[in-house]
């Protein structure tokens, strides 16, 4: 993060949200599957 150096006393600002539920999983399923993929792509060049 920035300072804005106009304001040196002004706080910093830090942009949050609610974690959402279901996501964890899917993601470490795409990223093995795409993996997977490109495991099977080398596999046939060689």
């Amino acid at each position: 993060m920035e300072r804005d150096e106009k304001n040196p006393q002004e706080e910093l600002r830090i942009l949050t949200h609610e974690p959402v539920e279901g996501w964890r999983p899917v993601f470490f399923t795409l990223v093995a599957v795409g993996a997977l993929y490109l495991a099977v792509v080398l596999a046939k060049t060689l």
